[in-house]
């Protein structure tokens, strides 16, 4: 159990909330960061490789010129 919490309302009764996890030592948030840190690089390296790609076509059309 990872949070448990008692409330006694206006008409005296007991609420109980409780709530937990099935992750308790992180490994599941953690492989998920790693994976999208990885979608993240591979995103930017393609965005790069078309910004390259595009410099490079600005500059041998400008040398045909």
């Amino acid at each position: 159990m990872t949070n448990q919490s008692y409330m006694i309302d206006a008409n005296g009764n007991i609420i109980e909330t409780a709530s937990c996890t099935n992750d308790p030592d992180g490994k599941i948030a953690k492989e998920n960061a790693e994976r999208k840190a990885k979608e993240n690089r591979e995103k930017e390296e393609k965005v790069k490789r078309k910004e390259l790609l595009k410099s490079r076509g600005r500059k041998s059309r400008k040398e045909t010129c």
